[in-house]
């Protein structure tokens, strides 16, 4: 119902298949509806609980790393070619990696709230480095570090000091004021972010370069340092929507 209310088009296929302009009230009706993409998010998130992929996905994936070492098979692309069981279980786990990546970084460039919680993604950071260890595509090592970063975020955004996305410009600046134990914080966030980047660059250089001789490269994988770094810039505006401490007398 939700997909016949409000037409999901992609941006280039819209622009393939309109007479409007580019800069038309039409294609910001399909391309910005508010409404319709938080309304799916919701049906979106509702049905993953639903199968509870939050843990289903992550024990697949093991049961299935596991069933290869037992038959004395690497757990390859090769293998999976095989395995119907296994190519399943790995795409329902890069599903939810997505997922968790996709509900953080909307929650924090449009103010909306974060669906799931650190618990539901528990599951997910142990398994994350795991599936990109095993390179069975380019763009794992990218996901698995997209996880980890957005964990940080997460953390983060449940701070008092946290402002971010659309709630800032609804709700005006603070009323209270910018605590000097906040800035502790704040600087444990950068901490941590920056620490998410030193940990991972040379993974970002081989996923880049294409590691070991024929592997597939990922072009795209230096693009998680822009994400790392808008929310970075996201959380670290917050003190400027606090007003400022008296001066001391």
């Amino acid at each position: 119902m939700l997909l016949v209310m409000w037409k999901s088009v992609q941006h280039a296929h819209f622009l393939s298949t309109t007479p409007s302009s580019p800069a038309s009230a039409a294609e910001r009706h399909y391309k910005n509806n508010a409404v319709s993409s938080a309304s799916l998010w919701v049906v979106e998130t509702h049905l993953l609980r639903t199968l509870h992929i939050e843990s289903a996905a992550p024990h697949a994936f093991a049961a299935a790393v596991q069933r290869a070492a037992a038959r004395g098979r690497r757990f390859d692309s090769a293998y999976l070619a095989m395995d119907a069981v296994a190519q399943h279980a790995v795409d329902d786990l890069r599903l939810w990696y997505w997922s968790l990546v996709a509900d953080v970084h909307g929650a924090l460039t449009t103010g909306r709230a974060v669906h799931f919680s650190s618990a539901e993604a528990a599951l997910a950071l142990r398994t994350a480095r795991a599936l990109a260890g095993f390179n069975l595509q380019a763009s794992d090592v990218r996901l698995a570090a997209f996880i980890e970063l957005y964990e940080v975020v997460r953390d983060a955004m449940r701070s008092a000091w946290a402002c971010t996305g659309d709630s800032v410009l609804a709700d005006g600046p603070s009323s209270s004021r910018w605590k000097p134990e906040w800035e502790a914080e704040m600087d444990e966030f950068n901490r941590r972010i920056d620490a998410w980047e030193d940990d991972w660059v040379d993974r970002f250089k081989a996923s880049f370069v294409g590691g070991e001789t024929g592997r597939e490269r990922d072009k795209l994988v230096w693009s998680s340092l822009m994400n790392k770094h808008l929310s970075k810039a996201i959380l670290n505006a917050s003190c400027v929507h606090f007003p400022s401490l008296p001066a001391p007398s």
